[in-house]
């Protein structure tokens, strides 16, 4: 009798945690964000799009810290369901830039090369980068909220519209999120 209790509160302790799913956008943001809107369409014109906010991510290909701002140049990959980035290269629309801003900007040791990320951001303008040999305008972000996402896990992950293998936030929290402050 007591052995069964014991492995009906483990069976059910497996079933809660594999129900469980980290959310990307926080509530206190869901009203913000526009779902409407897609990547290709603020690519080709930025400047219509200013002010709107919405979830994009990708690939991390580089962080930098100047003064009062940490700029993170992003390789903008497909979002699945649960808006984790699709790990498919191929299948990119472009790049972009994502700012943190504030009194204590993201700090760079935090993200690394490579790293997936989903952002939830206000599309602030444009900037043009240098993509290789040739100049690129990309759209220009203000990070509101960032999700970091645990690179050994979501890595070995394909695609899949059907919501399974939700991503795994880095670490103890609840869904990575440094840019949590009460001034965003």
């Amino acid at each position: 009798m007591k052995t069964s209790i014991i492995l009906l509160i483990l069976s059910l302790s497996f079933i809660f945690a594999g129900c469980s799913q980290h959310t990307v956008i926080p509530e206190r943001l869901e009203k913000e964000v526009n779902h409407t809107i897609k990547f290709w369409q603020i690519r080709e014109s930025p400047e219509k799009y200013k002010g709107e906010v919405l979830v994009v991510g990708g690939e991390v290909l580089s962080v930098n810290r100047r003064q009062d701002v940490t700029r993170i140049e992003v390789l903008q990959l497909p979002l699945n369901d649960d808006f984790t980035p699709a790990n498919q290269r191929t299948k990119t629309e472009g790049r972009f830039i994502a700012l943190s801003k504030g009194k204590d900007p993201l700090d760079p040791a935090v993200l690394e090369k490579g790293r997936a990320i989903s952002i939830i951001g206000e599309i602030i303008g444009s900037e043009t980068i240098q993509v290789g040999e040739d100049e690129k305008e990309v759209p220009l972000f203000e990070m509101k909220d960032l999700t970091i996402w645990d690179e050994e896990r979501y890595w070995g992950r394909g695609y899949s519209g059907f919501g399974w293998g939700r991503g795994y936030p880095v670490d103890f929290y609840t869904g990575y999120r440094p840019l949590v402050y009460p001034y965003y």
